[in-house]
Order: C-alpha cells, then structure tokens, then sequence
C-alpha cells in the first residue's frame, strides 16, 4: 500500500442541537487513552457550509507545513447525496470533493479522510478520474450505521493509527477493502482511479460507445454543415485513437496523481496500465 502521513487530526463535527455530540465524545475518548497526543487531535464545531469551507481553506493553507499536515475526520448525518449539516444543509458529495481537492493539492497527495456518517463511502462515487484527485484515502460506513456503533469504531480506529499508522491494522475485523463486505470500507487513490477507469472501459469502451462517442465528437468539431465524408474520416481517427486504452489510462492516471507536480508520486503509484489490465482478467 504507498504511504501517507499525517501530524494533525481535525475532528469536523456539524450536528443539531440537542444530539449527542458524538465528535466531542470521540476526541474525549482519544485522549483519555493517549493524553500524550492532546495536542495533535482538534476539534472543530461547525454551523453550516459557509463556516465549513471557511474551516477548510484554513486548514489547505496550513496543510504545506510539515508539522501541520492534516486527516480530515468528519462527524455529520449522511445520505446517498452528501453530508447534511447542523444547518440542514445538504453538502453534496461533489461539492466536498472541490472543498478536499486544495487541500490534498497542498499535502501532495496526502489527504486522508474519514467519515463518521451514514453512507459515507459514497464520497467515492463523487470522484472524477479527469480531475486531481481530492484525497489519499478514505475510510466510511456502507450504509447507515448507528452513532454509538460508529464513535465505538473509531475510538479503537484513532487510538491505534495514531500509535501505528497502519489503515489496515487500524480497521481492526469492522472494516476493509469494497470487495470485504465490512460494515466500513476503505477506498485508496489507487483503488478509486482504477475502479473508476474499469467502470469506464466497461461502459464507454465497447465496439458501439467508441463509435457513438467517435460520432459526436467529430459533429462537434466539424460542425454539422461540414462535408459528411469529412465527418466519417474525423470519426474513423478518433475511434481508433480511443481503441488505445493504455493511453488514456496513463494520461489520466499521471493528472489523477498529480505525478507531473509531484514526481515523487510515481514511486507512490506504480502500478501501469499493464498491470491493473492483467489482474482485472486473471
């Protein structure tokens, strides 16, 4: 698994009043077992989404000092479409990609992020493969899960990463990889990009997407008072191009993982388009 790391951990909480406060509670339940890392674990209590992006861009600035390198927890009730907020505000899902991608930006591909809310492994279906990515990481519940299951999860979970900063050690027998079936899944920035480009060659890949794609492609380009022959010559190059996945995977890997910023990321991110081709049909 590449690595990550991290100095700080920021407990973002935005709950309605008169609920328990399940982020307080968990950074009480950190230190009481690790008093030694008090200092290392903030708590922050957030209204609505003009004083969570306010929160967050501070964090993005800071997050380029290695002593202030930041995981991003977050306390909040989800749904299939984002985090709703204390405010009753629905922050989607995309939208907190945008709010994440500065600061992964400004980490170099460090961010991990955590997400104590209902459905929170849906930030993953957000993510875009043609874009940075938003973060190193994620860990989150399937589906909807109780408070007191998700604050007894990860009490453990912060306890043991910030004594051994393993994800895998850390998940304990409650969580692990999509395919694991655990109640809370962990994505990395590999699996997210690979899953997301399968999606894509499985869809947009076929015989009859390329040519349609081809298609519309060349109408755009020529415009549709171009000669029709020259439409037909345009759409046989592009389809031929888009025939050559191992490009378009290399391309969009390389933007994805920011290698071009940071080069240091292609020892990171190994894996090539061979590789992940030869393991998706063995």
């Amino acid at each position: 698994m590449p690595s990550f790391g991290f100095s700080q951990v920021h407990i973002v909480e935005s709950l309605p009043c008169g609920e328990c406060h399940t982020g307080r509670v968990l950074r009480t339940s950190i230190i009481n077992a690790r008093p030694e890392d008090a200092d290392r674990v903030h708590h922050h209590d957030v209204a609505d989404a003009s004083s969570l992006r306010s929160l967050l861009t501070a964090v993005g600035i800071e997050a380029s000092e290695p002593d202030r390198l930041p995981y991003l927890h977050f306390e909040c009730h989800g749904n299939h479409d984002g985090l709703v907020l204390a405010s009753d505000e629905l922050l989607s899902w995309s939208d907190l990609c945008d709010l994440l991608r500065p600061i992964n930006v400004a980490t170099r591909m460090n961010l991990f992020v955590s997400l104590a809310a209902c459905y929170g492994e849906r930030l993953v279906y957000a993510v875009s493969p043609v874009l940075a990515a938003p973060l190193w990481g994620l860990v989150g519940p399937r589906d909807a899960m109780a408070p007191g299951d998700l604050v007894s999860f990860f009490s453990g979970y912060f306890r043991s990463l910030l004594s051994d900063p393993s994800i895998e050690r850390a998940l304990g027998s409650e969580g692990g990889p999509p395919g694991a079936h655990l109640p809370i899944v962990y994505w990395s920035a590999a699996h997210f990009f690979e899953g997301l480009f399968e999606f894509y060659r499985r869809s947009e890949g076929t015989s009859d997407a390329r040519s349609a794609r081809a298609d519309r492609i060349a109408l755009q380009v020529l415009g549709p008072k171009a000669d029709p022959m020259q439409r037909r010559l345009l759409a046989r190059r592009i389809r031929r191009d888009l025939r050559d996945v191992g490009q378009w995977f290399e391309k969009y890997r390389r933007r994805y993982l920011m290698l071009e910023q940071f080069p240091e990321n292609d020892e990171r991110f190994p894996r090539s388009w061979e590789q992940v081709r030869d393991e998706l049909s063995s």
